[in-house]
């Protein structure tokens, strides 16, 4: 009984480390994809500190919101609320 009991709590650990890694996987792919689809928008040493953000403020990540741009749109609105970015090492301010 001991040993199926070990053998179901070895089961279940290696169930969560795999559930996190995916987690961050998914985490990495969607903010490779912002990246690209956001890059011409603005500065990517201005972009990839506000994605990082963003992406740490979001519950669950889900593919299907990338797939239907929910992500994007939801990034392009907030920079349309906050217009000024200011460069990084610059004192120049940047419009959308």
């Amino acid at each position: 009984m001991k040993d199926i009991i070990e053998k179901i709590k070895k089961t279940v650990k290696y169930i969560k480390t795999n559930t996190q890694e995916d987690k961050k996987e998914i985490r990495n792919n969607i903010f490779s994809i912002l990246i690209e689809q956001l890059r011409n928008k603005m500065s990517i040493e201005i972009l990839i500190p506000i994605l990082k953000d963003y992406l740490d403020k979001q519950n669950k990540l889900e593919y299907s919101k990338v797939l239907s741009n929910h992500y994007y749109y939801e990034l392009l609105k907030s920079m349309e609320d906050n217009k000024d970015y200011v460069k990084v090492g610059e004192f120049e301010k940047i419009t959308i």
